[in-house]
């Protein structure tokens, strides 16, 4: 019975997506989906990435490179959208590996200092490059993909790659290679003596989620149609971290649950300056009062009321 409940609600969720677009709100709103589907999408793939117990402080630089690749096979190679889009997660998972192999050796805060550098050095990179990044300046003129010219057919190919990222991150998750990153990330060197191939592992959740954050990149890129190298900061890699954190690591709905707190609550609120001061003020209530993040709210709730 709950099992058609959850399927109940499941479907209704979706619907209720789907027609979003139709109900008459404002290209503003359905902009402010758009980035919380793109984000949504970026903060399951990292959110394999802490499965395994490693912690990333530089995935925006995977939808950087996405973005910028997608955009650069389109305007400098001219080809199509759709293969320049799965060409950006493919260059985003390729780079993944490279750096992953030598750099997941490590752990804890030397493996997050090294993201780091990765996502300062690259955009440094672009920055200084004028041909073929744009330099500070960025990429301007960047075309619709055929048949996209309107906010709402954004808004349903976010919503698809959010779907299909969650979707997939999920049974990934129910899987044995879902076990398998758990059990690494609580006792790597139990795991290892076990005969899991724990490199191995960390590899797979690390290029995998480079390529959903590629993904991203790359419609971020085209629905803007403009990139720049500020569009992908530290401050965005802190912000992927902090929808995992609010939201709850348990299970792929804490960082879905983070992503759309932390994306629409500061735009609802107006907070532009103080959006840093809000992050930080809800990260420091979760990890002293919610500690399975807020997604745990509605068990707190449910247990209180059976104490009573």
């Amino acid at each position: 019975m709950k099992s058609i409940r959850k399927s109940i609600a499941i479907l209704i969720g979706l619907i209720l997506l789907v027609l979003l677009p139709k109900v008459g709100i404002s290209n503003y709103t359905i902009h402010l989906f758009i980035i919380t589907l793109l984000n949504i999408t970026c903060t399951v793939g990292l959110w394999l990435i802490v499965e395994t117990g490693q912690l990333s402080i530089g995935h925006a630089a995977f939808m950087c490179i996405g973005a910028y690749a997608s955009t650069l096979f389109v305007l400098k190679l001219g080809l199509p959208f759709w293969p320049s889009f799965f060409g950006a997660g493919l260059v985003s998972g390729f780079i993944a590996v490279c750096l992953g192999i030598p750099s997941l050796r490590v752990k804890g805060a030397y493996f997050a200092i090294l993201t780091f550098g990765f996502g300062e050095a690259l955009r440094l990179i672009i920055s200084a490059l004028v041909n073929p990044f744009g330099g500070v300046n960025g990429i301007v003129g960047i075309p619709n993909p055929k048949g996209f010219g309107s906010v709402a057919s954004y808004y349903y190919f976010s919503l698809i790659l959010a779907l299909v990222s969650v979707y997939l991150t999920k049974r990934l998750h129910s899987s044995h290679w879902g076990l398998n990153f758990r059990f690494i990330g609580h006792e790597d060197s139990l795991a290892e003596s076990v005969g899991i191939d724990i490199m191995w592992h960390k590899v797979i959740a690390f290029m995998l989620a480079a390529i959903l954050a590629g993904f991203a990149g790359s419609i971020f890129a085209h629905y803007h149609h403009y990139i720049a190298p500020d569009f992908f900061t530290f401050y965005e890699s802190v912000s992927f971290i902090s929808f995992i954190i609010v939201g709850g690591t348990g299970n792929v709905w804490g960082p879905i649950t983070g992503a759309i707190v932390l994306t629409i609550v500061p735009e609802v609120l107006e907070l532009k300056e103080s959006r840093p001061l809000f992050y930080g003020g809800l990260i420091m209530a979760v990890v002293m009062f919610l500690q399975k993040g807020i997604v745990d709210i509605p068990n707190l709730v449910q247990r209180k009321i059976r104490w009573r």
